[in-house]
């Protein structure tokens, strides 16, 4: 990497630059984005050759999506993506592969946090929202195949395809 970073904040719709990073990090953006292959297409083309994207989202896959949401589904029938109303969808490890593919991109890598949904957990026990340390202290002993794609965030290291 070059001895300079360079931060920018745009709307992923609009920017247009001349240069390429060797890292673009694209942090829980693409659920709130209306064309998500587009962008992706759009981070390509602004990253060298041998440049890496990291990129999280929320997991369609998580124990939170799959506990929660369900409920939500089934007793308000709500179409439920997470707290956030701006969500436009969920990915699962395998939606989000088949979008990279077609925007000519590879997933090299999966990591996950916050596997354990303590925020359903601990609504039910204490009556609110309540972090408990060892639920952050287990994300470390599951990150590894195949519990790292059941994390509520699902953080990809993406490159160009060759």
């Amino acid at each position: 990497m070059a001895n300079k970073a360079h931060f920018i904040v745009a709307d992923a719709a609009l920017f247009h630059l001349k240069i390429n990073f060797d890292l673009i990090f694209a942090k829980d953006v693409i659920e709130h984005i209306k064309d998500d292959v587009l962008f992706l297409r759009k981070l390509s083309s602004l990253l060298k050759n041998t440049g890496v994207i990291i990129l999280s989202t929320q997991n369609a896959f998580s124990l939170n999506f799959l506990i929660e949401g369900f409920l939500k589904r089934a007793l308000s029938n709500e179409n439920w993506c997470g707290w956030d109303p701006t969500h436009l969808r969920f990915y699962t490890p395998w939606s989000l592969k088949r979008k990279a593919e077609v925007a000519s991109l590879e997933i090299s890598k999966y990591y996950g946090s916050y596997h354990i949904p303590y925020r359903f957990i601990t609504s039910i026990i204490y009556h609110k929202v309540q972090e408990r340390r060892a639920f952050h202290i287990l994300d470390k002993y599951y990150n590894k195949f195949p519990f790292n794609i059941s994390g509520w965030a699902l953080i990809c290291e993406i490159k160009k395809r060759k």
